[in-house]
């Protein structure tokens, strides 16, 4: 049996439209879909996220010079922590995490170029199949820009109860309402490039509210000013969301605010009262790990 870990995601730093395309830049928070894949026969029928992990077996078998009639005899299983629907990143981390076991059981270690094809021909992929922070075109598969770092920050992520299905959401013709927000992205940008360069989590949760409140327009979520508002009051560097999903999280310095009295606060407004749920995270590195047992 071989086994991969692959970490959710708490939304995305920024996602809009960025050099002729919508592009995002996902950070990676210490939830895992674990598969683990064996030589046995596949269920008949399965749900959704495990068809889209098995096509990710059969693709990476593909790339690797092999038939599809030669991993009909290959088997997975899936156990996730990360749920469904919110902008969590949770069937990327289910199909990062099955290329893995494949590209293993083959003997091939894929490029990051060939993963990330594999996974944006399944579905839009969240740029935590990277280890370090990535701008990526996640419908396209173009690695546009690799930071080669990560940020540190405490997180609190605010599982909304909405569930969106992304493949859905990116059919739905708003092509229009995100390529307006261009020149608000690209300031974004600016910033977040800024404080990742000068070690400023301040610029960075900038540039996290600025994306944000732009998706306000395209998928709003009742009461986001407010948090923001209320976040910042306290000393978090900023609020990001998940640009299709329910998701948002609070970034905070963990030296300086105390996490309990954060979460007291913020647990009095609309938003978070409506929550499913509401968590301490840790960023985490990004992409699919191998586990020996």
């Amino acid at each position: 049996m071989i086994r991969a870990v692959c970490p959710a995601s708490c939304g995305e730093l920024i996602q809009g439209y960025i050099f002729g395309g919508e592009k995002l830049i996902s950070y990676a928070v210490d939830m895992y879909s674990t598969v683990s894949l064996y030589e046995g026969k596949r269920p008949d029928d399965m749900p959704i996220d495990m068809e889209k992990a098995y096509r990710a077996v059969d693709e990476t078998f593909r790339l690797c010079g092999y038939s599809s009639e030669e991993s009909k005899d290959i088997a997975i299983d899936i156990d996730s922590q990360i749920s469904a629907g919110k902008g969590m990143a949770s069937s990327t981390a289910d199909i990062c995490a099955a290329i893995a076991c494949a590209s293993e059981y083959i003997g091939r270690k894929l490029s990051k170029e060939e993963v990330a094809g594999i996974c944006t021909g399944i579905e839009p992929t969240d740029s935590t199949i990277f280890n370090t922070l990535t701008l990526f075109d996640h419908v396209g598969g173009d690695i546009c820009r690799d930071y080669g770092k990560n940020i540190e920050s405490g997180v609190i992520l605010i599982e909304g109860r909405e569930i969106i299905d992304t493949v859905s959401f990116h059919k739905k013709g708003l092509h229009g309402l995100i390529r307006s927000g261009e020149r608000q992205m690209k300031r974004a940008l600016e910033l977040f490039e800024e404080g990742l360069c000068e070690q400023d989590m301040g610029k960075i949760g900038q540039a996290a509210i600025i994306s944000g409140l732009e998706r306000q327009n395209v998928l709003p979520k009742r009461g986001l000013e407010a948090l923001i508002e209320k976040s910042m009051e306290l000393g978090a560097y900023g609020v990001n969301v998940a640009h299709s999903g329910s998701t948002v999280g609070v970034l905070y310095p963990q030296d300086k605010v105390d996490m309990g009295k954060l979460i007291y606060e913020i647990g009095k407004l609309e938003i978070v009262k409506a929550a499913k749920s509401v968590e301490s995270c840790t960023i985490v590195q990004g992409g699919a790990k191998l586990q020996y047992m």
